[in-house]
């Protein structure tokens, strides 16, 4: 069944005003979605501004919003414990000096080119797929709205229905990510929106309609 992708962006940012702070509340996860979209994306860009990078504890406390937002996977979290915390701020400098470097491209394939890049740099940690390292670099929303959508299970039903590419079954890879960026680049060619904020309209107009 078709959602409401296909809503102008326009809409869809008035979907995410009505509803997404209600639903957020009752999944009891008003605080901790506070610390992913507000707090932690302003203490990169106001101390970490020169190089921004997170750390071993902040990458588990995006996997608890992470899962208790969408699906649970129980493996995950002893996977990302296993992480040393000089390597996840490696990584995650590096990654995010990949996507800062964008900021002024207007060329389609290099942006493509060099998300896949930022993102195969930050799966590099264990438990990091495509979906993770997505929410990772999408704290860069701050920084600039070339900043990659996190890649929800809710959001990506939306998106890549839309497509016409969802076969019932998410698979988690780097292609199919993608692929769920192609609908951004569609409706936002010019980079004029935080992609943050989509995500979160189509994750609201999701559980909208499974209600």
């Amino acid at each position: 069944m078709k959602g409401k992708a296909t809503k102008t962006i326009a809409e869809l940012l008035e979907h995410r005003t009505k509803h997404y702070d209600e639903l957020v509340e009752l999944r009891d996860l008003t605080p901790l979605d506070q610390w992913r979209s507000v707090e932690l994306p302003a203490l990169l860009f106001k101390e970490r501004t020169s190089k921004p990078y997170i750390t071993k504890k902040e990458l588990q406390r995006l996997l608890d919003w992470k899962l208790k937002k969408g699906k649970y996977r129980a493996t995950l979290p002893k996977l990302i414990a296993q992480n040393d915390d000089k390597l996840v701020v490696q990584c995650s400098t590096s990654a995010f000096k990949e996507v800062l470097s964008l900021d002024e491209t207007e060329d389609q394939d290099k942006y493509n080119a060099g998300i896949r890049s930022a993102l195969k740099t930050i799966c590099q940690l264990k438990g990091v797929g495509p979906a993770t390292g997505s929410l990772v670099l999408s704290l860069l929303s701050k920084f600039t709205h070339r900043a990659p959508p996190f890649f929800s299970d809710e959001c990506a039903v939306e998106v890549l229905e839309d497509l016409g590419q969802y076969k019932g079954k998410l698979s988690y890879t780097l292609p199919e990510y993608m692929r769920f960026l192609q609908w951004f680049q569609q409706k936002d060619p010019e980079f004029e929106y935080d992609r943050t904020q989509l995500e979160q309209a189509l994750w609201c107009v999701h559980l909208d309609r499974d209600q």
